[in-house]
């Protein structure tokens, strides 16, 4: 009886969970496929980009996201690899009014990528600007013409395959606050992109209006935390991503290092000059330690006017002792994952995030040497044929017998009438 009791709380928790929140996300996307979609709730506490995680299985996974408020409802996108697998959704520590009550737990929601790889992807993948913009569009399987509308304009933008084309969009005589989106569509994939559209003399974008909208953060590591292993004594190079998800170039960054780990974790390089708006950077970090057990600290990234920082856990095993994969991302084996278009120079070994390479990715030269191939082979096959059609025209001519006794007869005609003489042969035929 107390089971059933339980059960019965349990699934009316569950349903109560489930309806003091609306989120968009599909079950299922194409791999590659740009994940955009919507959370609605009575939020008591903001969300932001701390608050949102993915997982596959136990293993935070590294998407690149980000997340902003538009009127009731936040808007999140994240750049999907094309690996296939199962994710997990976590809103932590969700913070809402539900039913005359506040709560405060976790929230989920599993959804897969599977199936056939998109036709192509966006990044970013939401808008909150006061000035012209752009978005960067990437093919994987052909080279495309995409259709983007905005404003009641469309343009086509020529995307080669595997590589990144930006599309520019004006903004012009906008004086009032502007909800819209960028309808962006190619063969069977389409997004519908929001775009927030504030007027140079509102003050909403500094967030000191009262509106309720919050801004993309700025700048941001590609995840909140980072696991990585090394074995004592063994210098090891991770790889980590800076995204900068504002609408205009950061400039002067400087990474530091918590002093808990300052004296075994090295930073390359420790500042850069620049990050395109929309764009992203990678720094080396390099891991030696002396001793063996579990080291935590934070790294900072710091500009003029602003700062974000993530976690850093070292976990560090004796001299000779097996570093465990199973379950690991790629990054916390110090290998990358190889986009569309690049192969691996080096090993390779299976990863939760998947395939992941222990070299480094170089691009794939293989599709440029087939057009050579294909290139040469037909340049061959039309010298062949003009060749041909030459020797053919200066081969004599075959004489057939009826021409040859009628060429006979007409010099003997000649020579019988006393026209000059003919020298030759009469040949039989």
């Amino acid at each position: 009886m107390k089971k059933s009791v339980i059960l019965l709380l349990s699934i009316f928790l569950l349903s109560s969970l489930v309806s003091a929140f609306n989120i968009d996300l599909k079950n299922n996307y194409s791999p590659g496929q740009t994940i955009i979609f919507s959370i609605a709730g009575n939020f008591l506490t903001p969300l932001s980009s701390q608050s949102i995680y993915f997982y596959s299985g136990r293993e935070q996974i590294p998407l690149i996201f980000d997340i902003a408020k538009i009127g009731e409802s936040y808007y999140v996108y994240a750049e999907n690899p094309t690996v296939e697998r199962n994710y997990t959704l976590l809103i932590k520590n969700a913070h809402y009014y539900e039913n005359g009550q506040e709560y405060t737990q976790d929230v989920s929601k599993n959804f897969t990528v599977s199936g056939n790889i998109a036709d192509f992807s966006v990044s970013p993948g939401l808008i909150v600007t006061k000035d012209n913009f752009e978005i960067s569009l990437e093919s994987f399987n052909s080279t495309l013409n995409v259709s983007s509308t905005f404003l009641g304009e469309t343009q086509t933008t020529r995307v080669p395959i595997g590589q990144k084309s930006k599309v520019s969009f004006l903004v012009q005589n906008i004086t009032n606050l502007t909800i819209t989106s960028i309808k962006i569509s190619a063969l069977k994939t389409s997004y519908d992109i929001p775009v927030v559209i504030i007027p140079n003399s509102s003050n909403i974008y500094n967030g000191t209006s009262g509106t309720n909208l919050t801004t993309i953060n700025t700048i941001k590591f590609s995840q909140d935390g980072y696991d990585l292993y090394v074995n004592q004594g063994v210098e090891k190079t991770f790889k980590l991503k800076i995204n900068n998800q504002g609408d205009s170039d950061i400039t002067n960054i400087k990474f530091n290092l918590s002093s808990s780990i300052a004296d075994f974790v090295t930073l390359d390089p420790s500042e850069v000059s620049d990050i395109a708006k929309n764009d992203s950077i990678t720094i080396n970090l390099d891991v030696k330690t002396d001793d063996s057990g579990n080291f935590t600290g934070m790294i900072t990234a710091t500009t003029s006017n602003f700062s974000t920082e993530t976690s850093l856990r070292v976990f560090s095993l004796e001299e000779n002792q097996t570093i465990p994969v199973e379950n690991m991302s790629c990054l916390s084996l110090a290998g990358d994952i190889c986009l569309v278009g690049y192969s691996c120079d080096g090993n390779t070994t299976s990863a939760s995030d998947g395939t992941c390479c222990l070299g480094y990715c170089k691009k794939d030269s293989s599709t440029s040497s087939w057009y050579k191939w294909l290139a040469f082979i037909l340049l061959l096959v039309a010298l062949g044929v003009m060749g041909f059609f030459y020797w053919k025209s200066k081969k004599p001519k075959k004489i057939t017998p009826e021409a040859l006794m009628d060429k006979t007869k007409k010099e003997f005609e000649t020579r019988m009438s006393g026209s000059p003489e003919v020298t030759g042969k009469i040949v039989k035929s």
